[in-house]
């Protein structure tokens, strides 16, 4: 089946986070260059990233100089954040979802109680 527009910025989201540490670690081993050798700036490990994730995932994904600088000084994402303090892994919100939307094609759809008390049981 089709995924749908929040599955999908989902994805998207998740790609450019993992090319997001990607660009840390590799300003990370720019920054341990010797004196004398070229080092890559931010915006250049932004831009090397950008291409590399072209390349690979073909997915066009733009990775900002300033969020780089905050990943570096060990700022989380806001979903990286947000998952910490989540009550299910990802894994049991998608046995939840899967559940939820089986129920409701066999002509039961649940209510939020429901899926609440399903969810605190987890």
């Amino acid at each position: 089946r089709a995924l749908s527009v929040t599955k999908k910025r989902q994805i998207f989201n998740e790609t450019r986070d993992k090319w997001m540490d990607r660009a840390v670690h590799m300003y990370h081993e720019e920054q341990e260059k010797r004196a004398g050798e070229k080092k890559e700036g931010l915006r250049g490990v932004c831009l090397e990233m950008e291409e590399l994730c072209w390349k690979e995932d073909k997915t066009r994904i733009h990775l900002d100089k300033q969020t780089l600088s905050q990943r570096i000084k060990g700022v989380k994402s806001q979903a990286k954040s947000n998952a910490e303090r989540s009550k299910l892994t990802a894994e049991e919100e998608e046995a939840l979802i899967d559940y939820a939307l089986k129920i409701a094609h066999q002509g039961f759809p649940l209510d939020l109680q429901h899926i609440q008390d399903i969810a605190n049981k987890i």
